[in-house]
């Protein structure tokens, strides 16, 4: 045991005599051992950079899908542009304009239809969107959506009631003038003051306001605008089967009967399945593509498979970037072992054997790695900072991303750094003695 420990104290200081050798060495040529690590640094902080943008881009992605909810299924109605002609438009003319009657999307009968053969399911919610122009004793407020929902929809997307209350089966059932206020739409009708109770007015009809609901319009594209919810059946029987759009010498009249439904799984599990029976009814019930089923749990999915492909291109790029760096330090170490073959040469002829000549410039070039990759840890945390504030591009940094690149700046070092120190250990001193003048 005592020879083991003296043996290991003396490799020890044998290490650390090479450090030194190496540190002084690297000082000595400071300019040179600059140049070196340039490419390291680089690559080192293009790597962290690169990983932080994908990992921002990735967590930025499944956020927004999973604001969609993963147990959540969409199915949203389309208007098919490739239906001029189509079976389902009617055309009549006049001498001044043309009416034209679009009829697409999800009807009641496949709202009907999914409900009988899906009864595992949570709920499923419709809804309707008009748009209307809302008249108050304040003023006038053009241009607002007017959302037709079942109580149900307040399971399936965030509804968080803050005054009154929510569309109910009451209201539903009666076709009631009542609607609920998304909480920015109350504050530009009715300022401070309380809405619940006040009047409003829109399709002809006059309006109560029951409730103020904060709602984040979960699973569609139209998200913005000022927002009232009325009951679905109102949206019928008092707005009307139809959508009236003027054009230049025609005027169309769309026919949808929902919008959108959602429908709510009992589990993650029922998604998949539940998605392929929604898309075997409607395929059934539609001859045009006037629809699409759009589910948050396939397109996380997606994006992890992406996220893949996106890990393995960025990974190449930083490999490129870190072999330009080791070149550059293969290049300096080369020309190192050329300039100082004299004293190679009076190592080997005073005992130094082959491997302590190896050892020697394999760990002055890793130390030429490591401290590029010490500075290109300290520009990549910088450099998604910059980033993110001129670009406005969200990224983050991860340990796993900074330890990744720190340990291929050293393993460039060993690897690159291999061949000059093999070939200083593999000169005869006689042959490197030569050299000397």
């Amino acid at each position: 045991m005592a020879t083991a420990s003296v043996m290991s104290s003396g490799t020890w200081a044998s290490l650390v005599q090479f450090v030194r050798v190496a540190a002084r060495s690297v000082w000595a040529n400071r300019v040179r051992s600059v140049l070196a690590t340039t490419g390291v640094v680089l690559g080192c902080a293009s790597t962290i950079t690169m990983l932080a943008v994908a990992e921002g881009a990735k967590r930025d992605a499944l956020a927004r899908i999973e604001e969609l909810g993963t147990t959540n299924i969409y199915v949203h109605s389309r208007n098919p542009e490739a239906q001029a002609g189509g079976q389902d438009e009617e055309e009549t003319s006049t001498s001044e304009r043309r009416q034209v009657v679009a009829r697409y999307g999800i009807t009641f009968r496949d709202a009907a239809v999914l409900r009988s053969v899906l009864p595992r399911v949570r709920t499923i919610a419709e809804v309707a969107v008009r748009e209307a122009d809302v008249a108050t004793r304040g003023g006038l407020f053009p241009s607002c959506q007017i959302i037709g929902v079942t109580p149900e929809y307040a399971q399936v997307q965030s509804v968080q009631v803050q005054r009154g209350r929510f569309i109910s089966d009451a209201d539903l059932y009666r076709s009631a003038a009542v609607v609920v206020l998304e909480t920015r739409t109350a504050r530009r009708i009715f300022g401070p003051a309380d809405p619940i109770g006040k009047l409003l007015r829109f399709a002809g009809t006059a309006w109560y306001v029951v409730g103020v609901a904060k709602v984040v319009e979960r699973g569609t594209e139209s998200s913005g605008g000022w927002r009232l919810y009325v009951p679905l059946s109102a949206v019928r029987t008092r707005m009307g089967p139809f959508i009236l759009r003027m054009g230049p010498g025609r005027d169309e009249r769309l026919s949808v009967d929902l919008d959108r439904l959602i429908i709510r799984c009992r589990s993650v599990e029922d998604v998949i399945p539940v998605a392929q029976v929604v898309r075997a009814v409607l395929q059934r019930a539609h001859t045009k593509p006037d629809y699409e089923v759009i589910v948050p749990l396939e397109l996380m999915e997606q994006v992890r498979s992406q996220r893949l492909i996106w890990d393995i291109v960025l990974a190449s790029i930083a490999v490129v970037s870190l072999l330009v760096g080791g070149i550059g330090i293969m290049n300096i170490m080369l020309a190192t072992v050329t300039e100082r073959t004299v004293e190679i040469g009076v190592r080997r002829a005073v005992g130094a054997k082959r491997r302590h000549i190896l050892v020697q410039f394999l760990i002055e070039s890793v130390t030429l790695s490591t401290t590029g990759g010490f500075l290109g840890v300290v520009a990549g945390l910088l450099a998604p900072v910059v980033v993110r504030h001129l670009s406005g591009i969200s990224t983050v940094v991860t340990p796993e991303g900074v330890l990744l690149a720190f340990l291929l700046s050293v393993a460039v070092g060993v690897v690159f750094g291999v061949y000059p120190a093999r070939r200083a250990a593999s000169m005869h001193p006689a042959e490197a003695l030569r050299h000397a003048r």
